[in-house]
């Protein structure tokens, strides 16, 4: 990391620690099956993965604020909880972060937490299935009690973090309320995207899709990489959506941060990733903490892009200490 940004975080540590970034969105339950193939299965021309142990862990909103919690700040959390409590309790991997974490789960009837099972081949992934309810949608009141707890406690944090992941928290009306609020408080709103529509995002601060979500975003025009034109394509949407700032992940090229009048590249820090699963909540989250500080959006992506450079040496959805960071 570059000296000036280890200076920045070690002048900002205590307030760090006093921050509180309010996170909201789609909680998931990533589930690991770890074992090794040695052998094709004699039914059908598939490896067979010889089992050797699993782990859990907290997907969606549940890993930014891993992450942001990991770094020394508070977060504020509120997701759509399961009637099987055993399924978080069993994997409840914020539970020593109790003291710098208030978490409200939102019931509504007939929801379970999606679940991400993937079986890996010791460090490499065989298959992926996902277990969530199809085309879920929110009851009328449980938006009304979301919005109702956001009003309370967006006056108790600094920064507006939502974390869509596409599986039923976030709709149309829902978005346009979080947002007029979060405006009417003077706080700054960053949003992980899932959906194809960025009008959703209306009056958003920063946006933060990857280059799959962009193209989407454009009527799946082919970006393949190409800079002007992820440029264009991401001003288009800024004009359009009045959107300060559009950060865009591309893996092993970086990130490219674009606004209605200028933009800027930010290469890659790692050319060697074990595993890029949560990387962009990493990114989300360390970005929304910095600048929750009052650090400028080139610098905390910068600090953003050092992060995610980071968590993709390890394995799983992993998380960082400033210390890790800043070394």
């Amino acid at each position: 990391m570059e000296k000036n940004l280890r200076e920045i975080i070690k002048k900002n540590l205590q307030k760090i620690k006093k921050t509180r970034v309010l996170c909201l969105g789609d909680l998931v339950i990533d589930r690991y099956i770890y074992g090794s193939v040695h052998r094709i299965s004699p039914e059908a021309p598939i490896p067979i993965l010889s089992y050797e142990k699993e782990a859990y862990g907290l997907g969606g909103v549940g890993n930014v604020a891993k992450n942001i919690l990991s770094l020394g700040a508070n977060v504020t959390m509120i997701y759509i909880g399961d009637n099987k409590k055993k399924d978080i309790k069993k994997i409840n991997q914020l539970q020593k972060y109790k003291k710098n974490l208030k978490s409200i789960s939102i019931k509504n009837k007939g929801y379970f937490v999606p679940k991400k099972i993937r079986f890996v081949d010791k460090k490499k992934h065989l298959l992926r299935l996902d277990h969530e309810l199809n085309n879920f949608k929110l009851s009328h009141q449980a938006n009304s009690k979301i919005l109702d707890i956001f009003e309370k406690e967006i006056k108790k944090c600094d920064i507006v973090l939502l974390s869509d992941y596409g599986k039923g928290f976030f709709g149309k009306i829902l978005f346009s309320n979080l947002i007029k609020k979060t405006k009417k408080n003077n706080k700054i709103i960053i949003i992980d995207p899932k959906q194809k529509n960025f009008n959703l995002y209306k009056g958003a601060d920063i946006v933060t899709p990857n280059l799959h979500e962009l193209s989407i975003a454009s009527n799946n025009f082919n970006l393949s990489q190409n800079e002007k034109n992820i440029i264009n394509a991401a001003r288009k949407i800024i004009k359009k959506n009045k959107i300060s700032e559009i950060l865009v992940t591309r893996s092993e090229k970086g990130m490219t941060l674009v606004t209605d009048q200028n933009h800027k590249n930010f290469n890659a820090t790692t050319k060697k990733a074990e595993d890029v699963t949560g990387a962009g909540d990493t990114v989300v989250a360390s970005l929304a903490l910095m600048k929750a500080i009052g650090i400028d959006t080139e610098k905390s992506v910068k600090i953003a892009n050092y992060a995610a450079g980071k968590v993709v040496q390890k394995i799983e959805a992993a998380s960082l200490t400033l210390n890790e960071l800043i070394n």
